[in-house]
């Protein structure tokens, strides 16, 4: 189902929250009935079905979404009593069934601001994989995640400390019955970078979890993480890991990197932070560690759009070279070829005076817009390596690390045109605009990005 994005709505939805917490919340609407139209009426978990729903229920931004545009079609005449869809939720891994039933009376469906207008309740079904008991990974997976946990371990400072339970093992292994499943060892890993992380990583990570929280919270990611969960017989562990999770959100910065969260929400906020901020912005970044921490324990099992959404704000601020983090975020090939041919036109002079120009863009909507399409998807562009006279600079300290900023503002423009070119289409007249301008584009550059033609 397309969301109606042109017109604007003349009703309203009413998001009724069940105070019991018994996932007996619902939505509906209120005006359509003032132009001869019935109200429609969804309720947040299953009416039919064998699946009752008890951990998968539509958010009231869902329900809001989906009542906005089906009356739109019950306006334009597609929407009628009987009709029935599918679409798919979280990575294609859950169906929901949906049908328009016969109108009711409001006061049946506790539609009371309705009033005496006959309703139309849309019932729907639940289709996800079954909840499979826990298996072990095939050699090939084994040895895939060993060399996977290697890697990370040695990038590791030694002498790293951990909170109660979040200790790395002193082997490694792939067991399914571990707590956090077959991956477990590698979530710890994956929080050892956590708490190793000094006071630059943490302002990076508060940066990168605020524009994530702005953007596109990480809901979606941990719905495809537990989506994914059930059919590859980890459902339990990731409940155990979202419980200690939990715990972990609750005492960052307090019994955790309290020194470098400290000095990071001053660096971000003044000397003296106010307390609704400091909750706000860890609140956020706690966000990002959960998905992050999630996602990992079915790597194997979820979709790239969910890796790169769910891990993109961490694992993004780990490293200051603006390179992809992993494989998943590299823009298609496709793309990446296309970038490559415009780099090369423009020549390597003239992309480092674009990529300055950028550089001292701060804050403006095409910077947060595109910086939030590279960190959290696939939108990352060709690596670069900067060369002076064909020659990777080496030498002093000081020119050693003007070199490496000035490579990272360049990836970082690269990233940013390459996101240009990936989300086009979605991507508003104004924001493509704004970064053709900012960088001083030249003319041929900024009509083909305008145009997303090649």
């Amino acid at each position: 189902m397309t969301t109606e994005t042109t017109r604007r709505p003349w009703w309203i939805v009413n998001a009724i929250f069940d105070p019991d917490g018994g996932g007996a919340d619902f939505s509906y609407t209120e005006g359509l009935a003032a132009r001869g139209h019935p109200e429609l009426h969804i309720w947040a978990r299953p009416t039919d079905g064998l699946d009752p729903g008890e951990d998968w229920h539509f958010s009231q931004r869902d329900t809001c979404v989906l009542l906005n545009d089906l009356a739109w079609r019950l306006l334009d005449g597609t929407l009628r009593v009987g009709d029935r869809w599918e679409e798919t939720y979280d990575g294609g891994l859950v169906t929901v069934r949906f049908e328009v039933g016969e109108p009711v009376e409001a006061a049946s469906v506790e539609a009371f601001g309705a009033r005496d207008a006959p309703v139309l309740p849309v019932r729907w079904s639940l289709d996800r994989p079954p909840v499979a008991p826990p298996r072990a990974l095939a050699a090939a997976q084994r040895v895939a995640l060993r060399s996977e946990y290697d890697e990370l371990c040695a990038l590791l400072p030694p002498g790293g400390v951990a909170p109660p339970g979040w200790a790395l093992p002193g082997r490694f292994s792939a067991g399914p019955r571990q707590p956090y499943g077959p991956r477990h060892t590698m979530v710890l890993a994956r929080a050892a970078q956590l708490f190793s992380g000094d006071v630059s990583f943490w302002y990076r990570l508060m940066m990168s979890a605020m524009l994530q929280h702005q953007q596109a919270p990480a809901g979606h990611a941990i719905a495809v993480a537990h989506a994914a969960a059930r059919g590859a017989g980890r459902r339990d562990a990731l409940v155990r890991l979202e419980e200690a999770v939990h715990r972990l959100r609750t005492d960052l910065g307090l019994t955790w990197a309290v020194d470098e969260v400290g000095a990071a929400l001053r660096a971000l906020l003044g000397p003296v932070v106010d307390e609704e901020l400091r909750e706000a912005w860890l609140d956020a970044a706690g966000a990002s560690i959960e998905s992050c921490l999630l996602v990992e324990a079915v790597a194997d099992e979820v979709p790239d759009q969910a890796l790169t959404l769910g891990q993109g704000a961490v694992r993004s601020s780990l490293t200051t070279d603006g390179r992809a983090p992993g494989p998943e975020w590299l823009a298609p090939q496709g793309v990446l070829d296309r970038v490559r041919a415009l780099m090369v036109r423009l020549g390597s002079e003239t992309m480092v005076d674009h990529a300055r120009q950028w550089d001292r863009q701060v804050g403006t909507e095409a910077v947060q817009v595109l910086g939030g399409r590279t960190m959290l998807g696939s939108s990352h562009g060709p690596t670069v390596q900067l060369e002076v006279d064909g020659v990777t600079v080496f030498g002093p300290r000081k020119l050693v690390r003007e070199q490496r900023r000035l490579q990272a503002v360049l990836q970082c423009w690269v990233n940013d045109l390459t996101a240009v070119v990936v989300h086009r289409s979605v991507l508003s007249d104004e924001v493509v605009e704004e970064f053709c301008r900012a960088c001083g584009l030249p003319a041929w550059l900024s009509r083909e990005l305008a145009t997303g033609c090649d």
